[in-house]
């Protein structure tokens, strides 16, 4: 079994693995439609999942490309609305600790970027 520490764990490989760590096994069933299924520890039926987390974004409007709807032109769009039934209750809950521990990662990138381009306005 590959661990995080693998680089060849692809992003959705890296949430089954947390998912697989981080919840009981107790359960065996596995809900149609919830990508987590193969865990067999689906509960409480299919939730609308963000798509992307809204913790990333600083601005809560972001420009989407290369879905059914929009193929061709980005077209503007309110994180909060990028949503889909693509997990199950249980496993959504249980990757908003991660969600919530990716977003303060990517507030300190910000920070130090910040940080960064408050210096090199000063004279070296």
């Amino acid at each position: 079994m590959r661990t995080l520490a693998d680089n060849a764990l692809s992003p959705k490989s890296a949430r089954i693995y947390y998912l697989h760590r981080h919840m009981p096994t107790d359960s065996l069933s596995a809900i149609e439609g919830c990508w987590a299924a193969c865990l067999r520890n689906c509960g409480g039926g299919i939730s609308h999942e963000h798509l992307v987390s809204e913790c990333l974004f600083k601005d809560q409007l972001i420009f989407v490309q290369g879905l059914p709807w929009c193929i061709d032109k980005p077209k503007p769009v309110r994180i909060e609305t990028l949503t889909g039934k693509i997990l199950c209750k249980d496993h959504n809950a249980a990757l908003s600790h991660l969600d919530a521990t990716a977003g303060r990662g990517f507030d300190a990138i910000r920070s130090a970027v910040e940080l960064n381009e408050q210096r090199g306005k000063f004279p070296a």
